[in-house]
């Protein structure tokens, strides 16, 4: 069959042909023919049609050999294309026996022929993949020498060698190198044009894996989107180099803990390497190692286990034994059975990689260094803590001593700190510390090019020394002090840190000048727009959602990497730095929880507080309490409970375990600028009783700050406007003639007497809200104040109360000074966190389901009955629900105080260092310097009353604003002794 193909090739084929880009018209006529043989041979390798392409290629040297001889060009060059062959298969040593070969014909007639350049980089490859770098790096210098002399420096083809030597260096772990040749050949490429091919996005791949292993996050990430994307359009979908950009992205999301994204993207590039390259070949074998790996990153172990098996049965059977993949997956296999529990399967494997390392790298080695990582994380798990301790330190010496900047040497320290903990071994603050500030520097990287999402996945499990190290203050150490100082400079520089970016992006991005940064801020707007009515839609429409986001993201990144201003909202903060800008008489106490680690079979969570004062040496850490005993103070307070709400802020328990154990440290002191954490979010901490006759706030002036970072770095100082905004006595229905019955008294927030605050709802299902009289009253009296005062103020009654007009705030002009806010606000915990699947709740409101935090938590404005009961919305109007996740998006950096006289406002989901996902979180996005919140469902009436004594006090009486607030709050202890249900319900936070 091949010999009749032949025959009729030559009869059709006989033409002008090019190799390499060499014109081929002064070539002899039997050469041209050969020739031509050797692009078939080439055209069905590309097809996968591997078997016919070398028996084709076997009767083409037949009569290559026949006509032209075995030491000639053609002969050569169809040795060349069966070696390409053997490429594509995976089989290396083959393809290197094909190049050489044809390397040495080329040696013989013309050493210096443009197409040795090809033979070169083929056997420089060939060597690369099995992992013979050494042997490798002549090879490609030659390719890149005739490149270079042939073609010159401004040449497509010179910036191909440069990229295979990058490549290389990369390969051989000296990074400075990889990156400066990568780059230049990046800028050749760009210089003449060549920027929209396969071989630049070759390129651009390549540099962003060097950033990557540099960890310069913020680098790599566009030049992987781009060289994807440039793939995807040149070479289709169902490409090898498609596939590869796939397979590298995952890795990327999976560094960044983002493995949902990891997942879905490795999958992709497993279907297509399996329908280009079929199931037995390296490379399909490689993206099964990624596929495993993220599955076991994802804790599921089984399926990562059978993943990985596979992959080490394609290894085995093309006899990739001494490769780094093949290292990898035993290495990963090995930790997949330890989550599994199985301690001798685990030992095999990891044990066998070891000496894979060994022997392919040697001892000296970074692979080393992570199979006596891995060991130590194997006896770590089984309590085997000398042989833990000794591996853990031989992987943190070796890592120092090859790469100290691979983020696996800040997982080796973190793991020699845990087992030198669990064995009672003395605490090595060198390497402590060095992992607090490597941490905070990943931090900073990861926020000047992830969008809030990837931000906030990329650093919930960033945090893990900051437990143990709080865990090591418990114990008594010499250098208790020091090691106070760092962890809570950590915990500065940690907490909220996804709110401060959120910020910068949604303050700082809209003033840029330039036209293509304005437009981004536009269009993000427009997209977070389209998400928030997405999200309150009763069916929700996942693809849309999922375009939306998407595009959101992408514009949010573009937006993150122009606010050049941000490295003022994250920049580390000394703790002397908070002791400077504290008065006589006063003090900074940080909140914190913190998971023991402990002999104990289940670990506690703990609370403590760091406590600054103007004398101190140090801040001084303080154990206060477990979690266990407050959520059984807490669990008493059902709903809007009057007397079991009094019960609780008339007796001592929170006392004794928030404020007693502080009382040594804060003798003198007056006034306290407190960061709450965890559960202290839900409390009134100065209506905290120290005994029958006297509240913490008889003791000392409590002002409650998201973090005590603020006494340092705040917003800019602001000049503010003598105007309001104030909305009350709202009409919560559609249609005014099918107003509900007013009653005589209300709560802004319906009451359910059963039901656990934190654990249920603010609404009972198929209630609507009612119109609250006293609210009318509320805002008219306040009005009345503040135009005694000269100010301007908007007052939204009735229907005109609407969503539309409070989100027209600070579009056109700025934000008003104040926002008074009288109505209703609602609540939800997270349905997943309750154990709720979502198709249980299909019939609840979006505001109750949504997987998006700032979705459950909102208010009530004019015609919210409507859409709040499932009815669609009229066209054109808003739903009357104001999220926050909508009030988030806005721009209220001209207002100084945001008044929420609504039920729980100050409630939402409590999320690590982050705080309170909620209204409060929304509104400091927004730009706002105060805000006054609630903790529960409070009285129509008495809110008023709390409300308008507020503003008399801070307008009248010329207080400042925590002086007034807490002056209103004394005011109605007096007159409603005994019921701190009346007036501690409310807190104002800075």
């Amino acid at each position: 069959m091949f010999k009749n193909l032949l025959s009729l090739f030559l009869l059709v084929c006989i033409c002008s042909f090019s190799t390499n880009g060499q014109a081929v018209t002064s070539i002899p006529s039997k050469e041209k023919e050969v020739f031509a043989l050797v692009d078939t041979v080439l055209k069905l390798t590309d097809k996968r049609n591997f078997k016919d392409a070398f028996e084709f290629a076997e009767k083409s040297k037949a009569y290559a050999e026949q006509h032209l001889g075995k030491q000639s060009r053609g002969y050569a060059r169809l040795l060349n294309a069966q070696g390409r062959n053997w490429v594509f298969q995976g089989k290396y040593e083959e393809a290197k026996t094909y190049f050489t070969h044809a390397l040495s014909i080329y040696d013989q007639i013309d050493p210096n022929d443009k197409f040795v350049s090809l033979i070169t980089t083929n056997i420089g490859l060939s060597f690369r993949n099995l992992n013979q770098f050494d042997q490798a790096e002549p090879f490609y210098i030659r390719s890149c020498k005739i490149r270079l002399d042939s073609f010159g420096e401004k040449s497509a083809q010179y910036a191909e060698g440069l990229n295979s030597l990058g490549l290389l260096a990369l390969n051989q772990s000296n990074l400075n190198r990889a990156e400066q040749l990568l780059t230049q050949a990046v800028k050749i490429q760009e210089a003449i044009g060549a920027n929209r091919n396969g071989k630049f996005a070759n390129s651009l791949n390549n540099l962003a894996l060097v950033y990557k292993e540099l960890g310069e996050y913020a680098l790599a990430e566009p030049l992987y989107a781009k060289a994807t994307a440039i793939r995807k359009e040149v070479l289709g979908e169902v490409s090898v180099d498609y596939g590869t950009s796939l397979n590298n992205l995952s890795l990327f999301y999976n560094d960044l803990k983002n493995h949902e994204k990891a997942l879905e993207t490795v999958l992709k590039s497993v279907q297509i390497r399996e329908k280009v390259l079929g199931r037995n070949h390296p490379d399909f074998a490689q993206s099964l190692l990624a596929t495993g790996l993220i599955l076991y990153e994802s804790k599921e172990f089984q399926a990562a286990i059978d993943t990985l098996l596979s992959a080490r049965q394609i290894y085995e059977s093309l006899n990739l034994t001494k490769t780094e993949s093949y290292f990898w997956v035993l290495t990963n296999l090995g930790l997949a059975e330890i989550g599994l529990k199985n301690k001798a399967e685990a030992q095999q494997y990891l044990n066998s990689a070891q000496q894979a390392a060994q022997e392919i790298y040697g001892e000296q080695s970074v692979f080393n260094a992570q199979a006596y990582l891995n060991l130590g994380f194997l006896y770590l798990n089984f309590n085997d803590y000398e042989h833990a301790m000794s591996a853990a330190a031989r992987s943190v010496d070796l890592y120092r001593q090859t790469n100290p900047g691979n983020p696996l040497y800040l997982t080796a320290i973190f793991d020699y700190l845990q087992i030198a903990h669990k064995a009672h071994r003395q605490l090595d603050t060198t390497l402590a510390f060095l992992y607090l500030k490597k941490n905070m520097e990943r931090h900073s990287l990861f926020a000047t090019f992830l969008n809030e999402t990837e931000l906030s996945i990329a650093i919930k499990n960033e945090l893990p020394l900051f437990d143990l190290l709080c865990s090591y203050l418990l114990k008594p150490t010499v250098n208790q002090d020091e090691i106070a100082k760092q962890v809570f400079e950590y915990q500065l520089f940690n907490k909220q840190f996804t709110l401060a970016s959120s910020y910068a992006v949604n303050m700082l991005a809209k003033f840029k000048n330039d036209e293509t940064t304005l437009d981004a801020y536009d269009r993000w707007k427009g997209f977070k727009k389209k998400l928030a009515d997405a999200y309150s839609k009763n069916e929700r429409d996942e693809q849309r959602i999922t375009i939306y986001t998407h595009a959101a993201d992408s514009l949010e990144k573009i937006l993150v990497r122009t606010v050049k201003d941000f490295g003022e909202y994250r920049k580390p903060i000394g703790w002397r730095e908070i002791q400077q800008s504290l008065e006589p008489g006063e003090a900074a106490v940080e909140f914190i929880r913190f998971e023991l680690h402990s002999d104990r079979p289940n670990d506690s969570v703990l609370y403590a507080a760091f406590v600054v004062t103007p004398g101190g040496t140090s801040p001084v850490f303080v154990p206060l309490f477990e979690k266990n005993d407050m959520s059984s103070i807490l669990t008493s307070l059902k709903g809007s409970n009057f007397n079991k709400i009094n019960a609780i802020y008339n007796e001592s328990k929170l006392y004794d375990l928030v404020w007693k154990p502080l009382e040594t440290h804060l003798k003198g002191i007056k006034k306290l600028h407190c960061a709450p954490a965890g559960l202290l979010h839900r409390l009134n901490l100065s209506a905290i009783p120290v005994n029958t006759r006297q509240n913490y706030a008889d003791r000392r002036n409590v002002i409650l700050l998201g973090s005590v970072r603020q006494l340092v770095v705040e917003n800019a100082a602001q000049t503010y406007t003598p105007t309001a905004y104030l909305a009350g006595g709202i009409q919560y229905t559609m249609d005014s003639a099918a107003m509900i019955h007013v009653g005589r008294n209300g709560s802004r927030g319906l009451i359910d007497e059963g039901i656990f605050e934190f654990e249920a709802d603010s609404l009972l299902r198929g209630e609507s809200w009612n119109y609250l009289p006293e609210s009318t009253r509320e805002v008219n009296e306040i009005s009345s104040t503040l135009f005694k005062y000269n100010f301007q103020a908007q007052v939204d009654t009735g229907f005109v109360a609407s969503e539309e007009s409070f989100r027209s705030l600070g579009t056109n002009k700025s934000s008003p000074r104040i926002i008074h806010l009288s109505t209703h606000g609602y609540f939800f915990n997270d349905p997943a966190v309750l154990g709720n699947p979502r198709n249980q709740l299909e019939f609840q409101p979006p505001f109750k389901t949504s997987d998006h935090p700032l979705i459950r938590t909102g208010l009530i404005l004019a015609g919210g009955n409507h859409a709040w009961s499932g009815k669609p919305t009229p066209e054109g109007l808003e739903d009357g629900i104001l999220t926050a996740y909508e009030i988030s998006q806005m721009n209220l950096s001209q207002t100084e105080l945001v008044v929420l006289s609504a039920c729980e406002t100050g409630l939402g989901d409590i999320r690590g260092n982050e705080g309170v996902y909620g209204l409060q979180r929304a509104f400091k996005i927004a730009g706002v310097k105060y805000l006054i919140m609630s903790l529960w469902k409070v009285n129509d009436q008495t809110t008023r009353e709390l409300m308008t004594e507020f503003y008399r006090q801070w307008l009248e009486q010329k207080q400042t604003i925590p002086d007034a607030f807490a002056a209103a709050q004394a005011h109605m202890r007096t007159k409603y002794p005994g019921a701190p249900f009346h007036w501690a319900g409310f807190v104002l936070v800075e």
